[in-house]
């Protein structure tokens, strides 16, 4: 059984509760991961408001512990900077790590530097956390009504979409080869990055806002553009965007599937399951161990050659392209 799960906050959580990688008791762990037939695992750097004033220097430290992290493990654990390495990973049986950062604020507005964490091995560029930054605006940067309570002081409360420098940084992510990862983006964001984007780009993490009215997760026309350029969603397994109001299931998990699947086919539907970034997930699903139950699931529903599908074929189809 191969797994492809586009995104997971490990590194940070592991380095913050000073754990190991290979073997812990968070939600993923390379030897959980190896479970699994050499699997593909994004691992993305998601930094606390704390680090963004040194941003890029933060990330190199949390890739500097990974790296470590990796190397003592080097016959498990792999880092791939091309589709060949994700090949060569797969026939050594080892797990393949694609390093990811989760908001662009380690760019620090400084192109060179996305260029320089190319060089580190960043294969996944998620543009925006929920708010703003320089390359545009977040899901939460404009408040619907009723939800202002939750906006947070000195953001500006209007939609103004990406960047000049947002648009620039998608040019060169698909010159070099990188993968643009639109979840956390707003509204106006979204529609800028379609209208930028050369390349697919994926959602690695966002679930179905007709399933779950959350402001987190993509509207019918989002998905179905998404589709369109190619790209692929990946289920984030957040209690809170599976089902509005929590107590979510692995029902929950099969409608989000089931939508997309109804609304564009098979082949723009995958696992983003956010682990070690959420605080709850859904019931029966405590760690990347238990996707096992989800793959049957979808096996009986589907066949077996929609699940293999869903399960990773549709991310591999993305890496292959671009990376």
């Amino acid at each position: 059984m191969f797994l492809f799960d586009a995104h997971c906050d490990t590194i940070t959580t592991a380095r913050a509760q000073d754990k190991s990688l290979y073997e812990n008791d968070l939600r993923v762990s390379v030897k959980r991961l190896l479970e699994y037939d050499a699997p593909v695992q994004v691992f993305s750097v998601w930094l606390d408001k704390a680090y963004h004033d040194e941003a890029f220097a933060a990330t190199r430290y949390f890739y500097d512990f990974f790296e470590r992290q990796a190397g003592a493990v080097p016959d498990k654990l792999a880092v791939a900077r091309t589709y060949a390495d994700i090949e060569n990973n797969r026939k050594n049986g080892v797990v393949t790590a694609l390093l990811g950062i989760e908001g662009g604020e380690a760019l620090e507005g400084d192109i060179e530097k996305l260029r320089k964490l190319y060089a580190l091995g960043t294969r996944v560029v998620t543009l925006t956390w929920n708010h703003i930054n320089a390359l545009g605006c977040g899901a939460f940067a404009s408040p619907p009504p009723g939800e202002a309570e939750d906006f947070p002081p000195g953001q500006i409360a209007e939609d103004t979409g990406l960047t000049e420098f947002g648009a620039e940084v998608i040019a060169e992510m698909n010159r070099l080869g990188m993968i643009a990862d639109v979840s956390h983006l707003s509204r106006n964001s979204f529609r800028d990055a379609l209208r930028y984007a050369q390349k697919p780009f994926i959602a690695s993490h966002s679930n179905c806002y007709e399933i779950c009215k959350h402001r987190r997760n993509l509207t019918d026309a989002e998905i179905k553009q998404l589709a369109e350029n190619g790209g692929v969603m990946g289920i984030n397994f957040c209690d809170t965007f599976l089902k509005e109001g929590g107590g979510s299931d692995i029902g929950d998990i099969l409608r989000h599937i089931g939508h997309v699947v109804k609304l564009v086919g098979d082949g723009h539907i995958g696992l983003g399951c956010d682990f070690d970034g959420i605080e709850k997930g859904p019931a029966g699903f405590d760690s990347v161990s238990d996707l096992k139950k989800l793959f049957a699931a979808l096996e009986r529903k589907y066949g077996v050659t929609t699940a293999e599908k869903i399960f990773g074929g549709n991310f591999m189809r993305v890496a292959r392209q671009i990376l």
